[in-house]
């Protein structure tokens, strides 16, 4: 019997980690997640590889809650981003897939929400609450993400054109927060 090959990203990520569903490569905090990129998703942009205030992007991936436990698609979470986010350009949250990682398919034929979206509300201080549900909190359409039950997804928080408090780590996206479940 022939070895099956080990994809390249399995040596760089603990088999602790490795579940049927998904391979964690970070918390949403930013600290590892280039390290098991290649195992969410493939980059070609130049932004991707080039530091400079203004120019570089970021991608903080996470198929985890504030507690540590895996997203759940029946369940309902938020994310509160401070005030400002700093990005010169726009950002943006997407969920995938924990199965095949490609865009999680929902009745909301869209995987994510970004700042462009003119549907999207700030709240009275300027932080931005993100929603990520079966179902749209009453009244928060426009900051939701759908989610499906019995099936597991990740998020990424893309951010295009990073400001200095991102390079400082004077500003940290918040966690997400189970509101029920």
């Amino acid at each position: 019997m022939t070895a099956q090959p080990q994809p390249k990203y399995a040596a760089k990520v603990p088999e602790a980690i490795q579940t049927p569903d998904v391979v964690e490569t970070s918390r949403l905090g930013r600290p590892d997640f280039f390290d098991g990129m290649p195992a969410m998703a493939t980059g070609i942009t130049p932004a991707m590889a080039h530091s400079g205030v203004g120019k570089e992007s970021a991608y903080a991936f996470t198929p985890h809650d504030a507690q540590g436990r895996y997203l759940d698609g029946g369940k309902t979470y938020r994310v509160t981003l401070p005030a400002p986010v700093p990005v010169a350009q726009f950002w943006s949250f997407v969920v995938y897939s924990g199965r095949h990682r490609s865009l999680l398919e929902t009745d909301q034929k869209r995987a994510g929400v970004d700042s462009q979206s003119p549907e999207l509300l700030a709240n009275p201080d300027g932080t931005y609450t993100v929603w990520f549900a079966p179902a749209a909190p009453a009244g928060k359409e426009g900051n939701w993400v759908q989610t499906m039950p019995g099936k597991s997804w990740s998020a990424l928080l893309r951010l295009y054109g990073l400001l200095e408090p991102w390079f400082d780590k004077s500003w940290k996206p918040g966690d997400f927060e189970l509101v029920n479940g």
